[in-house]
């Protein structure tokens, strides 16, 4: 349809924008440290696993804020409060500043990124969701490829021009989304609504949660008040548990989440305390981890067509295993760094392939809330982007202290980790089969 045109590529160029304000701070973590006196790379990890933390929260009122302000606002809204926070990192003149806009940048990403992501399963049909979500997360490997290696150039020549060139980014796509949404008679649209025959869901959810292995949970509480947030939020958790697929998603997130900040944080400091890197060439190294990305969701896009979403995911994390494995034995001290990149590029191809494919099943998860209509576009991806965010908050915690007890630590997380997850998906594999449609209750 003429109204859903370039929709896809506008939010991938919202997501990469984003993505790579945030994302930047990690592998140049230990080189923020030293622009601030008395400040370590263990402090600005604490303040990134602190950005998560409050991600969660805007994560858990993303669906309330898409009902009341409506998706397409929101989204424009947090691409100006991104603005702002960016000019205020670049113009911090103490470490506390920075923080305080790190931080609430952490909360702008929870109210973003479910946003782009039921506003995706509002739109498209299930059959293309997987796809689509798999063309704009494109971002993630574009912020990776493009992004962080001209942050990390342009902060060698002044530690305030990235975040400035970023502010302008986001005010430029804010007042562009302004006018392409109206042009589409999308700015009005709500976590209510779906933009209409775009989107193919017959499943009814005002009694029941419905997930695409057809399990069909029966509310027991009909006789009950409604309670607010709090009982919505049990709700969401009690479905969850009683949903094997929406269960193996956001157990297999949390986990994958956790190692790969601790990989991602220990990279950095790989670079810059074992091989001496400066920002310029800690940016140049993060080619290697865009590459990967990229030619994950590029690989993706075509796999997805041919392979059964599940096996897919049972498949790759035996990959992911395997390449922790080498990571473990790549990062010890007097190892060549060709080597070490090599596994970081093993490692990143294959966690991404995993949680873009993991996403791609979210739109197929409905989740009732009691105290509102919502039709599950926006409850099980926020609910999912919590657990995403409790995952990057353990991992950037753990980050620096894994590093301490050896270069080998993360390979070695991240081998149980994925072990964990294959099994997770094995077991569902064999007791759920291929994926079944959402049926109508």
């Amino acid at each position: 349809m003429k109204q859903l045109k370039g929709i896809p590529t506008f939010l991938l160029a919202i997501k990469f924008v984003f993505t790579t304000g945030y994302r930047c701070l990690y592998p140049l973590a230990s080189i923020v440290a030293l622009r601030y006196d008395s400040i370590t790379t263990a402090n600005v990890a604490v303040v990134l696993a602190f950005m998560q933390f409050v991600n969660m929260f805007g994560s858990f009122l993303s669906t309330s804020a898409q009902n009341v302000m409506g998706m397409s606002k929101l989204i424009c809204v947090c691409l100006f409060a991104e603005a702002c926070l960016t000019l205020m990192m670049a113009f911090s003149t103490t470490f506390y500043i920075l923080a305080t806009a790190i931080i609430l940048l952490g909360v702008t990403k929870g109210f973003l990124f479910p946003t782009i992501l039921a506003f995706t399963n509002s739109l498209f049909n299930k059959e293309v969701q997987g796809v689509t979500i798999g063309y704009i997360e494109i971002a993630w490997g574009l912020s990776s490829l493009v992004g962080m290696p001209i942050v990390g150039l342009t902060m060698n020549i002044d530690f305030r021009l990235p975040f400035v060139c970023l502010a302008i980014l986001c005010t430029l796509l804010c007042m562009f989304g302004f006018y392409f949404f109206k042009s589409r008679n999308l700015w009005h649209m709500n976590g209510h609504e779906d933009a209409g025959p775009t989107k193919d869901s017959e499943a009814s959810v005002q009694d029941v949660v419905v997930s695409n292995d057809a399990d069909i949970f029966e509310r027991e509480e009909h006789g009950l008040d409604r309670l607010g947030v709090l009982h919505d939020l049990y709700h969401i958790i009690h479905s969850i548990f009683h949903t094997p697929l929406a269960f193996s998603i956001v157990t297999s997130t949390i986990t994958t989440m956790m190692s790969m900040y601790v990989m991602f944080l220990s990279f950095g400091i790989w670079l810059v305390q074992t091989h001496g890197y400066n920002a310029a060439e800690v940016g140049a190294a993060t080619l290697t981890v865009g590459a990967a990305d990229l030619l994950a969701e590029f690989s993706l896009i075509k796999i997805l067509k041919h392979f059964e979403h599940v096996k897919f995911l049972v498949v790759v994390q035996t990959c992911l295993m395997c390449s922790y494995f080498f990571l473990a034995f790549a990062l010890r001290p007097g190892s060549n760094i060709a080597i070490g990149l090599g596994a970081v590029f093993c490692t990143f191809y294959f966690f991404e392939m995993i949680i873009v494919g993991q996403m791609g099943l979210i739109g197929r998860v409905r989740l009732h809330v009691q105290s509102g209509d919502d039709k599950g576009n926006g409850t099980f991806p926020a609910a999912n982007f919590i657990c995403s965010a409790l995952g990057c908050v353990i991992g950037s915690l753990l980050g620096p202290v894994v590093w301490n007890y050896g270069n080998s630590g993360p390979g070695i997380v991240g081998f149980a980790t994925s072990l964990l997850n294959f099994s997770i998906w094995i077991i569902y594999y064999r007791r759920h089969g291929q994926d079944k449609n959402i049926v109508k209750a």
